[in-house]
């Protein structure tokens, strides 16, 4: 969980969790977070071998968090 948070960040904000809060942080406080973050992690990541991985591959992924915050940017300006 800790690490998906590290490397791919938020899908509504360019927020990443800092490396230096990793043990600072509640286990309750990451389980909220990462739900936040991560509103249809199972529509995105599958499990195999014991991690879960995006099912587009770590760049495809990170191209669709980009794009999804551009589109949540743009909406906002509009509205």
């Amino acid at each position: 969980m800790i690490q998906i948070m590290e490397v791919y960040g938020s899908e509504v904000s360019n927020q990443t969790l800092p490396r230096r809060k990793r043990g600072d942080i509640k286990k309750a406080s990451i389980i909220r977070q990462f739900r936040r973050w991560n509103p249809e992690f199972f529509r995105f990541f599958v499990h195999v071998n014991g991690q879960w991985v995006p099912r587009l591959g770590k760049e495809g992924e990170l191209r669709r968090r980009e794009e999804k915050r551009r589109m949540i940017k743009d909406q906002l300006k509009t509205a």
